[in-house]
């Protein structure tokens, strides 16, 4: 049986994983310390939150920051504008806030463009991609 694991940077370790589990999701005792969280999200699904220091020990690549995509698939820095997306920014009016931003106005990260499937999750008017 094949097992997936996904990698997800984050700044707070406590936070995401409170928020994970507030999502409804389970924590992995045995594959979490005090620099990574194993997120269970199935039977053979899971993606591990892991400190941006701890994960970039795993690679030479940076880390980047949260970003989302225009409608040409370019990847656009919304840092200046959200520097972790929490809990309290995916509801009320900051969410509304989140869609109300149009893309094009953000600078562009990158050069690279994806189309809508490839690595990103889509939802509402932004799409929150890894890099």
């Amino acid at each position: 049986m094949t097992k997936v694991f996904v990698n997800l940077p984050t700044s707070d370790l406590d936070r995401s994983k409170a928020f994970y589990e507030a999502l409804g999701f389970s924590i992995n005792p045995l594959f979490t310390d005090e620099n990574a969280a194993c997120v269970v999200l199935g039977e053979n699904i899971y993606f591990m939150v892991l400190t941006r220091e701890y994960l970039a020990t795993f690679t030479d690549k940076q880390i980047i920051d949260p970003a989302t995509l225009d409608a040409e698939g370019r990847i656009r820095d919304l840092s200046g504008v959200i520097a972790e997306i929490t809990p309290a920014q995916l509801v009320g009016e900051a969410l509304e806030a989140l869609k109300a931003i149009d893309p094009a106005s953000l600078p562009e990260r990158g050069r690279r463009r994806y189309r809508s499937s490839e690595r990103c999750a889509q939802g509402a008017s932004l799409r929150a991609c890894g890099g």
